[in-house]
């Protein structure tokens, strides 16, 4: 072969090797393809040929033979992404996947993925790392337990989990590792559902000021809680914060789907961010004990939503809106909300008082809402002066002992309209409002009973009777 044909067969080659590198979905990416078998750890399975490293780009998709992965030893990738139109893929084989700081797994793809056959996904770095899990799509992303590095050092890994509002990312459990301090911290940073399996240790202690949970948005889904220092689905200890120093005006959404919880974990708010306790089952309870404290600003709000019932049983500090848009807000203890929060309640929502009294700011009926007060201890509801409020419908107070009970509206006879007062009953009967501000339940003159009339018809009789007999004389 003369030096021209070499140098054209060489030039032929190197374009064959160029187009084969360039159609890949991705320029370095290692797409599998379960050729040879279903072994992750096998080279001839990925194209191109080699098995992924920590700096690895891999991706599934529609092409591959087999959609069963398995890990015969430890693996490592730097993202693992599910592309779009990508079938159903489970991966296992009870080894650990290991991902580097920014690693990401990502599911662009309509269909479910599952990876719990893994056994631990664990960081790789030596320093402070963060990884994030994006479910871009209204399917689920399948996660075993995420977990801290396994080295004599002081790492933080935060985890941070983002993707679509219909998706949903469900992980077995988070933890931190018992080797020197490293922590690992949650950060919601999209409108995503983060459904906690099983009980974690995580604490979070090294990020956003302690913070083992973080919302900018987005809903933390789990069936239990405990008190700090136990394991739980919200891990060990830490703060749970709504919102944070880059996103000062964030709404998060901690859903509750169990039956009964108590927890003294520290609540947060950031600014003028919201706080969502969604409480699912009608009989469920989820009862906080240390209150919702405001970190930063003076702002933030609250909303319960869901058919079961918030207990709040420790004093609370934020001064925004305190809204019932579902279920039940009970008081755990008197004074719980601070006296600047205004109340809302939505149609078919309400208070149970416990016995226990408070002060609020304004009052907002939004439909029928029931106040009652449980026939319990003396319960006083102090409301400031809510004349300038529009009311949607009727306030049923129910339970109310005249006398011991109180609920009072600004300091004078004017802290209703007529037309709210109107909206009010007690006890069954009509409200009104004394000159202190002080509600009363406006006593109907009775009817007449049967056996009176009978009684005043006979007395009648009698004196007809006796009159008659006069006359006759």
């Amino acid at each position: 072969m003369n030096t021209r044909n070499r140098l054209t067969s060489l030039l032929t080659l190197a374009a064959t090797l160029t187009v084969a590198f360039l159609s890949s979905s991705a320029l370095g990416a290692s797409i599998w393809k379960g050729t040879s078998s279903t072994n992750w750890n096998t080279a001839g399975n990925w194209s191109p040929i080699g098995v992924p490293g920590s700096g690895t780009d891999t991706e599934f998709d529609s092409t591959a033979t087999t959609t069963t992965v398995l890990l015969s030893a430890n693996g490592d990738a730097k993202t693992v992404t599910f592309k779009s139109g990508a079938p159903t893929f489970t991966i296992g084989g009870s080894q650990n996947l290991f991902l580097p700081n920014a690693g990401q797994i990502i599911n662009d793809s309509s269909n479910d993925q599952d990876l719990t056959g893994i056994s631990l996904l664990r960081p790789l770095s030596s320093s402070d790392t963060t990884i994030t899990y994006r479910q871009n799509t209204a399917a689920t992303l399948k996660l075993p337990g995420i977990t801290g590095r396994d080295v004599t050092a002081n790492i933080n890994t935060r985890q941070v989990f983002t993707g679509n509002s219909l998706g949903v990312i469900e992980v077995a459990k988070l933890d931190d590792r018992v080797l020197g301090s490293n922590t690992t911290s949650v950060l919601l940073n999209g409108p995503v559902t983060l459904k906690i399996l099983g009980n974690g240790t995580f604490t979070g202690a090294l990020y956003s000021s302690a913070a083992a949970v973080t919302f900018r948005n987005g809903t933390v889904s789990v069936a239990s809680v405990a008190n700090s220092g136990t394991n739980s689905t919200l891990g060990n200890s830490g703060t749970i914060d709504f919102g944070d120093a880059v996103a000062t005006s964030a709404t998060g959404t901690l859903q509750f789907t169990g039956t009964s919880g108590t927890t003294n974990r520290p609540f947060r708010l950031y600014d003028t961010s919201t706080g969502v306790f969604d409480i699912t089952q009608a009989a469920g309870n989820l009862e906080l004990t240390t209150g919702i404290v405001q970190i930063s600003g003076t702002a933030g709000k609250v909303t319960k939503k869901g058919a079961g019932t918030l207990t709040l049983s420790g004093s609370s500090s934020y001064a925004g809106d305190t809204t019932v848009t579902g279920g039940t807000l009970a008081l755990g203890q008197s004074n719980v909300i601070s006296n600047s929060s205004n109340l809302i309640f939505n149609t078919g929502t309400k208070l149970k008082t416990g016995g226990f009294s408070d002060t609020f700011a304004t009052l907002d009926i939004n439909g029928s809402v029931i106040f009652d007060f449980e026939s319990l201890a003396t319960s006083n509801l102090v409301f400031a002066d809510s004349s300038g409020v529009s009311w949607g419908s009727d306030l049923d107070i129910i339970n109310f002992t005249a006398d011991f009970d109180s609920i009072r509206f600004g300091t004078n006879n004017n802290g209703l309209t007529p037309a709210q007062l109107s909206d009010i009953s007690i006890n069954g009967a009509a409200a009104g409002i004394d000159d202190n501000g002080f509600l009363f339940q406006i006593q109907a003159i009775p009817e007449p009973s049967a056996f009176i009339l009978a009684a005043l018809a006979m007395l009648g009789l009698i004196g007809l009777s006796l009159r008659r007999r006069y006359r006759s004389k």
